[in-house]
């Protein structure tokens, strides 16, 4: 019978802990560099270069962390329309509004699928201040009881629950204010 010393480090988990410890700190650094905007307040105080930067930010965190959060139901960010106090601040639309080319199915399987037709008036409102939709959020079917697969970024055993499941991942996540 062999013995298998649970201690004992290949060379390949060595060297690809090595890399990932360089891409840790090597991400850690990239972060330090860049500005780190989490409330509205910061945002609504950043100067545009740093909101476009801060926006990247938002967008690679979503890329990493979405598959073990279910937080969207779609991310398809536009391109801001407009100047004004918003331009450029990222936002998420609950499910149940109704968003132009942007899936809309009422956290429901029986509009799986279902694209709005047109813009809910807050959604017309934000884009006329310039502020950056990044997709829709999960909700509770029809904003009201079966919950959404959605889990809470602080702890993945459990949901964030409620209708505004995917919306408060979102912010707890920090993928927009």
């Amino acid at each position: 019978m062999t013995h298998v010393n649970s201690t004992f480090l290949s060379r390949r988990t060595v060297l690809l802990a090595g890399i990932a410890g360089v891409a840790t700190r090597a991400a850690m650094f990239a972060r330090q560099q860049q500005p780190v905007l989490v409330t509205l307040t910061q945002w609504l105080n950043a100067p545009p270069a740093d909101r476009r930067t801060a926006l990247h930010g938002c967008l690679d965190r979503i890329k990493a962390l979405e598959p073990s959060i279910h937080a969207w139901v779609q991310v398809l960010p536009g391109q801001a329309t407009a100047g004004g106090r918003l331009a450029g601040i990222p936002y998420g639309v609950k499910d149940i509004v109704e968003t132009k080319g942007l899936a809309t199915e009422y956290g429901s399987p029986i509009y799986k699928g279902r694209i709005g037709s047109t813009d809910a008036a807050i959604v017309r409102e934000m884009k006329k201040h310039g502020a950056l939709l990044l997709g829709k959020t999960h909700t509770t079917a029809f904003a009201y009881l079966t919950p959404a697969a959605t889990r809470n970024p602080r702890n993945l055993e459990h949901t964030p629950g409620g209708s505004s499941s995917g919306s408060a991942a979102a912010v707890a996540a920090n993928w927009c204010p």
